[in-house]
């Protein structure tokens, strides 16, 4: 039986990954930071180092998902110090801890690592980050890297275009819309690239199940606007529905936004067969049409 532990089980991504493992007949240990522990969860706030750390030993050949992290531009840039001692300091010491003992780790990575003014960045391009957050990830990703060189154990850096789910909020309330037959507005000058939570697990279990070091991309086919994304939600959903442009930057002034927010996958594609997310199995995905 394949053995993983999952940091940051209780999030977004972590809470997922750690499900489809289970139901694929991995044994799963999954951690969350919250005081009020999740059914499942083992507590661990990454924020406290790996002294704090539940006592459990590492098997040999465990896959270590590390899912946990301070997120979002605006966070890290307000609180630079204390989410770097998180996101670059404290995680690097976990990977080194685990990788120490042999385990194989996955480090959720960003495409923020890149200026976002090239089209398709391949898996070997410099790291270039413009925003806090971005940094944090690219300091992350070659401490973790380095430390794999070193000890027993094994990196895999996997980076994520956009993450999309059925239950965010913003995605949610266009699927409203179209249930009560009103047009869903979204922003026609901001730009991103959407994978679903269900795309990424998949790719996650087999990098994981691989544990093959390196770098690794999972990203959607191409950059698109918010709008454009609604629309090919609209036409999944049929029925009328349809989508109204917002003009957000107009609206709200300077709202980051990169230019090209798309990965290549060509390394990725080649190693592992994993192809880039077509827009039409997100726009079901997030309509309920899976």
């Amino acid at each position: 039986m394949r053995s993983a532990m999952v940091v940051g089980g209780d999030g977004l991504i972590g809470s997922a990954l750690a499900a489809q493992l289970r139901g694929a007949g991995w044994n799963v240990v999954s951690t969350s930071r919250r005081k009020a522990v999740p059914t499942g969860c083992l507590h661990f706030d990454l924020a406290h180092g790996v002294g704090s750390l539940p006592k459990l030993p590492v098997q040999p050949q465990q896959v270590v998902f590390v899912c946990a992290a301070v997120t979002g531009f605006a966070t890290c840039a307000n609180d630079p110090e204390g989410s770097r001692d998180i996101n670059v300091t404290r995680t690097v010491e976990l990977g080194g801890y685990f990788m120490q003992q042999g385990a194989f780790v996955v480090y959720l990575s960003s495409n923020a690592v890149f200026d976002g003014t090239q089209i398709l960045v391949n898996e070997t391009a410099p790291r270039s980050p413009t925003s806090e957050y971005g940094r944090q990830k690219a300091e992350s990703e070659a401490g973790l890297l380095a430390a794999a060189a070193e000890l027993s154990g094994a990196c895999a850096v996997v980076r994520l275009t956009k993450v999309v789910g059925w239950a965010q909020p913003l995605y949610r309330a266009w699927v409203q819309n179209f249930e009560s037959h009103e047009p869903a507005r979204a922003a026609a000058d901001l730009v991103m690239c959407p994978v679903t939570i269900g795309y990424v697990v998949n790719g996650l279990q087999c990098i994981g199940a691989g544990m093959q070091g390196g770098v690794y991309h999972l990203s959607g086919e191409c950059d698109l606007t918010y709008f454009e994304l609604a629309q090919a939600m609209a036409n999944a959903w049929g029925r009328g529905a349809t989508v109204e442009q917002d003009w957000v930057r107009q609206r709200l002034g300077a709202v980051p936004s990169p230019a090209h927010s798309a990965l290549s996958m060509a390394g990725t594609t080649a190693f592992w067969g994993l192809k880039p997310q077509p827009l039409e199995m997100v726009a079901r995905e997030l309509t309920g049409q899976k």
